[in-house]
């Protein structure tokens, strides 16, 4: 007989940027206060945090020196500004998609929208921590986008209403996908607005080991160039970032986030764009459905340090701005950690 909700208790670290450390303080209160979960869901930044825990799934004090390790500092600092971007193409884009609103009508070049990249990805994964897969190690399921079409079709006309772009697709391990292989959705964007840039149903893969899968979910749209894996190309978790309907088809009880609305002006118009929705009111749809602990981090952004932008004059480019040297960066790690700490214990001692 199938189980229909194989887990007890799903996380859902749904986004987050460079502000994932947070996701490891939520997780280190839920295992404070008996809320141990046996399954993550995570996107994006999320993901990161995910393959921590991975790593050290019952010790707070191992996880915590993990995330503000000297590897993981490496880790922050390897993503710098692609020698391809410049400035003047980047407001360019920005000003056509706010005043032109509407789907892409061609097959987009995703890699000449990225502003930043990895020059060494292998030496980049190799900065993760290696997981460790024991009974205590809660299971995984990161979400990224797979592209659909070829390079050769990119710059081509698309045809109104054509084949879809991307694939929504669950990253996991084998024994992940045979538990849970009874349960097929729409894609998030398609259940939500009706996307049809997005295929309709999304896909379970095994194809990709823990690492790979946390690159291809970081590889948003209009941030890093599209990860390849094995002749398949990923573009990251903004195609799920907000996983919790799959959590909830997946576990008994869910924890999850209250977001802050996205940008209007810069990633509205992307998703627009790209996927031919407003994500504002995906996170509307996302609030709308139950989960039995919300956390409320809908303020990270003015409260948690993270890694900033700034405008390279000189070098006509946009470059990050991580942490200015090991110590300050252990410091930001701290505070993301105290952060998501607090709002995971003011959430579960109030239900």
């Amino acid at each position: 007989m199938i189980d229909e909700q194989p887990y007890q208790h799903a996380l859902v670290f749904s986004g987050g940027g460079a502000r994932y450390g947070y996701y490891l303080g939520w997780y280190a209160a839920a295992l404070r206060y008996a809320r141990k979960p046996d399954l993550i869901v995570a996107s994006c930044g999320g993901a990161i945090a995910a393959a921590l825990v991975r790593a050290f799934p019952t010790d707070p004090q191992a996880l915590f020196e993990a995330l503000a390790s000297k590897n993981m500092y490496r880790l922050q600092q390897a993503i710098q500004p692609h020698s391809q971007a410049n400035i003047a193409t980047l407001f360019g884009q920005l000003v056509e998609r706010k005043l032109h609103p509407w789907v892409t009508s061609v097959y987009p070049d995703i890699d000449a929208l990225a502003l930043f990249d990895i020059a060494d990805i292998a030496a980049w994964l190799a900065l993760l921590p290696t997981e460790t897969s024991t009974a205590d190690s809660p299971d995984w399921i990161i979400t990224a986008g797979k592209l659909l079409y070829a390079a050769e079709q990119q710059g081509h006309r698309r045809e109104p209403h054509g084949d879809p772009l991307y694939a929504e697709q669950w990253l996991t391990t084998s024994a992940v996908k045979k538990r849970c292989a009874h349960i097929a959705m729409e894609a998030a964007m398609v259940a939500a607005q009706k996307s049809g840039t997005v295929l309709s149903q999304a896909q379970w893969s095994d194809a990709l080991p823990l690492a790979s899968a946390v690159r291809a979910s970081i590889g948003d749209i209009g941030y890093l160039p599209t990860f390849s894996f094995q002749q398949t190309r990923y573009i990251g978790g903004m195609v799920n970032l907000f996983p919790l309907a799959l959590a909830k088809c997946l576990a008994q009880r869910v924890s999850a986030e209250r977001k802050a609305p996205f940008n209007p002006h810069i990633a509205t118009p992307l998703f627009q764009r790209f996927f031919g929705v407003d994500p504002n009111q995906g996170r509307r749809h996302f609030h709308a459905l139950p989960a039995d602990h919300w956390l409320d981090t809908s303020d990270n952004k003015a409260r948690v340090p993270g890694v900033g932008k700034r405008i390279d004059w000189l070098k006509q480019h946009i470059a990050l701005r991580p942490a200015v040297g090991y110590s300050a960066y252990r410091q930001q790690m701290e505070t993301q950690w105290r952060y998501g700490f607090q709002r995971a214990v003011r959430a579960y001692l109030t239900r």
